[in-house]
């Protein structure tokens, strides 16, 4: 299997869970190898479409949707950047933001 068609497996698995999946759960549910995952989860977290949290396990989690049939953002758009929820606090006590 191509390292391609491991991604969109694991974005296929977790759309379908829609939720955060350990690297385990994904790993059982796409019958690829936990290698394989785990390179795919690496390639996907670089391209900004999950996410990983270090909880008890490695939980990963969608950031991004790109188009169907597609395992990146659509061209030109890019993905979520650092700090894509804003920035927090500006202007809400009351006053303007500087």
């Amino acid at each position: 299997m191509g390292a391609a068609d491991a991604r969109g497996r694991v974005l296929e698995r977790l759309r379908a869970a829609r939720g955060p999946l350990t690297l385990e759960q994904i790993h059982h549910a796409t019958r690829l190898g936990l290698l394989e995952v785990a390179d795919a989860v690496e390639r996907l977290r670089d391209q900004g479409l999950v996410a990983v949290e270090h909880e008890i396990d490695e939980v990963v989690r969608l950031t991004g949707d790109p188009a169907p049939g597609t395992d990146g953002p659509a061209a030109g758009t890019g993905g979520p950047g650092p700090g894509a929820g804003g920035a927090r606090g500006a202007g809400s006590a009351g006053g303007p933001a500087a």
